[in-house]
C-alpha cells in the first residue's frame, strides 16, 4: 500500500530575476550555459525532475549538480551556490518558501498539494507533462497473516497521501 507521496518542485534562489517557470525558461534560454541546478543525487527523483523540466522546455542548456541529497542541494540553493534546485516538497522547503529564502515557481504534481495550495502546478505554468512524485509504500511477502495485512491496511488508509 502506497501511504507517503513526494512530490518535487523547481525552485530557485531569490537572486535569480524570475517569478514563475515560464520566466525561467526564457531567462536559461536568454543565458545558455550558465546556469545549474542541483537534485539529490544522480538518478534520483528530483534529477530526473530537473532533466525533464529541461526537456519539455525544449531542451535547456543548464548543467546539473548532483548532490548526496535533497538537503545538500537546498542548502547550496540558500546559499547561492546554485541558481535552481528540484527538491521534494517537504515542510522546511515550504517554510524557506514562505520566508522568502527560496522561491518555487511550481510543483510537479497534476493537481496542487493540499498542504501548499497557494503554488501554482508544472501544468498550470504551462508543463502540464511535468509530473515528478514518488512515493513510499508498505511490502509485505506472501503469506503474511491476515491480521497483519489488516493492520498494515488499516495504517495505509489514515495516512494523508
Amino acid at each position: 500500500s502506497i501511504f507517503a507521496v513526494a512530490t518535487a518542485v523547481i525552485a530557485v534562489n531569490p537572486s535569480v530575476p524570475v517569478t514563475n517557470l515560464k520566466e525561467l525558461v526564457a531567462y536559461i534560454k536568454a543565458n545558455p550555459g550558465k546556469l545549474s541546478y542541483g537534485s539529490a543525487g544522480t538518478g534520483s527523483n528530483s534529477h530526473l525532475a530537473g532533466e525533464m523540466f529541461k526537456h519539455l522546455a525544449g531542451g535547456l542548456d543548464m548543467v546539473h549538480v548532483p548532490y548526496r541529497s535533497g538537503g545538500a542541494a537546498v542548502t547550496d540553493l540558500l546559499a547561492n551556490q546554485i541558481p535552481v534546485a528540484t527538491p521534494h516538497i517537504t515542510s522546511q522547503v515550504l517554510a524557506l518558501h514562505t520566508s522568502g529564502k527560496i522561491r518555487i515557481l511550481a510543483v510537479c504534481a497534476k493537481q496542487r498539494l493540499e498542504g501548499a495550495p497557494n503554488l501554482p502546478t508544472a501544468g498550470e505554468e504551462g508543463m502540464p507533462d511535468l509530473i515528478a512524485t514518488t512515493f513510499n509504500g508498505i511490502f509485505a511477502p506472501a503469506g503474511t497473516p491476515t491480521d497483519i495485512i489488516a493492520r498494515i491496511a488499516d495504517f495505509a488508509a489514515r495516512c494523508d497521501h
